[in-house]
């Protein structure tokens, strides 16, 4: 019998869904939003108590649903990596709609807030089923899913602007959930199954034999391709600024930092654990992923550069983060895809910082996010300001903060892959110059003097998650030695 840890990534998604359904009966918004807030506090706690398990026993361990065992069966799989994003996952996530409390209260009408914090509710359980499914056809029911959320989401703010966003979104996410299944299909039809580990055993057998070599490249490129529309790599990245832009705080903060990573989070298990990284190497995947990845840095930190608007700055930023996490998986290596992780978190806690504090400044300038309008916006909310600054100084790469640590362990790894050392680390360089071109301008403008900011009342949720988030940077960026070692770890039990 399995201890009653091993129970718990099921009982994490099972909870999600039940509270999810319970904040649409309470048809209260400010009910809603505890139930979620304790909701998120049970999901941190049992997913760092399988963290804890794994890392003490030094294995990962599988839990079937149902009566029918695998490869038939749906299963679910958790080790050290899985714990480390199911625990970070939902920290972030309380934090953003903490920070986001109050222009959600002002965005979204009273009468459905409950199924706004309904669809954050499918949001945790998609990124927890992403995170420990071990069949893909249960991943690609999550994609849909998150399909759902991630729209409703962006709806959440009834205007214009976001009917338009939202459209966006669903086209792209409906290309890239369809080239998802194409791929799915083809695999199927040359395995028989879709059970992971099974998977991986049938592609090596097949490799072996050489038979369904092409059917099999094509899956994988099908795949990944499916999943680089659903998270935003260069250059299916066309929904992210406007769904970004014009959404409430909590849903930018969220979208920007968790949303995209689920898919990412995919994309490793696809490469890791249904095919490997010797197969992503043959077929030119990795250096398909290294190319884009550093186009993606380039381009997302110009396209930032030409922005007026704060949340759209960001949302191009976003580009640019993704492409430095599929650079690291690029590399093509074990230490690579380390520190592609790492920059998931990294990205996760410094964005949802960053457009929190986006909206707490704009809230002195009548909520508009043009940075003419914000002008000194620093100066009527420090607190909001410091955060602003620190996750900028954070994303520009200096030393201490969370930025710094990602950018020093993508170095690292370049190191280790002959012929790609030079233009990872020139590109690092100019990203790292562009980045700091935008960001220390918008430094600049929210600190200066202006007589047009408006006086707003303290907001308590707002200040509880600035702090959080900034405490979360600095062990971050302190601590990225250990951080990285511990990813490692989870990467070798894959």
């Amino acid at each position: 019998m399995l201890p009653l840890v091993c129970n718990l990534p099921m009982i994490c998604l099972l909870l999600s869904m039940t509270v999810g359904i319970l904040t649409a009966l309470v048809r209260n918004g400010r009910r809603a939003f505890f139930l979620t807030a304790a909701l998120l506090v049970a999901v941190t706690a049992a997913s760092a108590a399988v963290l804890v398990y794994t890392w003490n026993t030094g294995e990962s361990f599988t839990y079937t649903l149902g009566l029918y065992p695998t490869p038939v069966g749906i299963e679910l799989r958790a080790g050290v990596l899985e714990g480390l994003l199911a625990t970070c996952f939902p920290v972030v996530m309380l934090l953003s709609i903490l920070g986001g409390y109050r222009d959600i209260c002002q965005d979204v009408p009273a009468g459905k807030q409950s199924y706004y914090f309904l669809m954050l509710d499918l949001l945790l359980a998609t990124l927890l089923g992403l995170i420990y499914t071990n069949d893909l056809f249960t991943a690609f029911v999550f994609l849909e899913v998150s399909t759902i959320a991630g729209s409703c989401i962006i709806l959440s703010r009834e205007t214009g602007e976001t009917i338009l966003a939202s459209i966006r979104y669903i086209i792209f996410s409906t290309l890239g959930s369809g080239v998802f299944l194409l791929g799915l299909a083809i695999l199927y039809q040359c395995t028989g199954h879709l059970h992971m580990d099974t998977l991986h055993t049938m592609i090596q057998l097949h490799q072996r034999r050489g038979e369904y070599l092409l059917p099999l490249m094509m899956s994988f490129g099908l795949l990944l391709a499916g999943l680089a529309f659903r998270s935003a790599l260069f250059p299916f990245h066309g929904w992210l600024p406007g769904s970004r832009g014009s959404s409430t705080t909590a849903s930018s903060a969220l979208l920007s930092s968790l949303f995209l990573k689920g898919f990412a989070v995919m994309t490793l298990k696809v490469i890791l654990r249904v095919f490997s990284l010797e197969s992503a190497a043959e077929y030119r995947i990795t250096d398909m992923l290294f190319l884009l990845g550093l186009v993606g840095m380039v381009f997302g930190s110009v396209r930032a550069l030409m922005q007026k608007d704060a949340k759209r700055m960001a949302a191009y930023s976003t580009v640019a983060q993704m492409g430095y996490v599929y650079l690291g998986i690029g590399l093509g290596s074990a230490v690579g895809i380390a520190a592609a992780v790492y920059h998931i978190l990294v990205h996760a806690f410094t964005k949802a910082m960053l457009f929190t504090s986006i909206g707490a400044l704009s809230g002195t300038a009548h909520h508009s996010k043009r940075w003419a309008d914000l002008r000194g916006s620093g100066r009527a909310r420090p607190l909001a300001g410091a955060a602003f600054t620190l996750a900028a100084l954070s994303l520009c790469g200096v030393p201490v903060l969370a930025g710094f640590g990602g950018k020093y362990v993508l170095s690292a790894a370049a190191f280790g892959v002959p012929g790609r050392t030079a233009v990872t680390l020139a590109v690092l360089v100019v990203s790292a110059l562009l980045n700091a071109l935008y960001f220390l301008p918008a430094v600049i403008n929210i600190w200066s003097p202006s007589e047009r900011v408006e006086t707003v009342p303290r907001d308590g949720c707002y200040g509880v998650s600035a702090l959080c988030f900034l405490g979360c940077n600095l062990v971050l960026g302190v601590g990225f030695v250990p951080l990285t070692r511990l990813i490692e770890t989870g990467i070798s039990m894959f």
